[in-house]
């Protein structure tokens, strides 16, 4: 997967961490979703001052899947601002195919790691897949992805 801009707005890129390297411990998350150690590494979304309203970040699929029936994509997610019931914190699973939003969750805190397993409709045509993350409020938050898999939905 690689850092992509899906838009014109202040965009901050998904680096590789641990629980040990990132910025903020109180935001977390402080152990991957794998193997649960501080040293296990996941992508993790960083926004660094100024904070706006518009900041996002995504990640992509470096190669398209080709035809495929019965497709899933799986993936870990945390989730965790400053904000309390807000739902300021918006994460997407997007296709490049119509209809675009696969997945999508607004939230302020996932209460830990969280597993989304996505059936993505069937189709005939090369696709990729992004990760997306944006927060409607000037606040600090916490995003990281971890053990993202794609496999035909009948393995889960």
């Amino acid at each position: 997967m690689i850092n992509s801009a899906r838009s014109s707005k202040t965009v901050f890129n998904f680096t590789l961490s641990t629980g040990e390297t990132i910025p903020n411990k109180n935001l977390g998350p402080i152990r991957d979703h794998t193997t649960n150690s501080t040293s296990g590494g996941f992508l993790y979304w960083n926004r660094q001052l100024p904070l706006t309203s518009t900041d996002s970040g995504s990640i992509s699929t470096t190669t398209a899947v080709s035809e495929n029936f019965n497709l899933c994509i799986k993936f870990a997610y945390y989730v965790k601002s400053t904000l309390i019931n807000q739902n300021a914190t918006n994460i997407l699973l997007l296709g490049s195919g119509f209809p675009q939003v696969k997945w999508s969750r607004s939230l302020d805190d996932s209460q830990g790691w969280q597993i989304a397993v996505v059936r993505v409709d069937d189709y005939l045509y090369d696709k990729t897949f992004s990760l997306y993350v944006n927060q409607t409020q000037s606040v600090s938050v916490s995003v990281a992805f971890d053990d993202i898999d794609m496999d035909q939905c009948s393995q889960w």
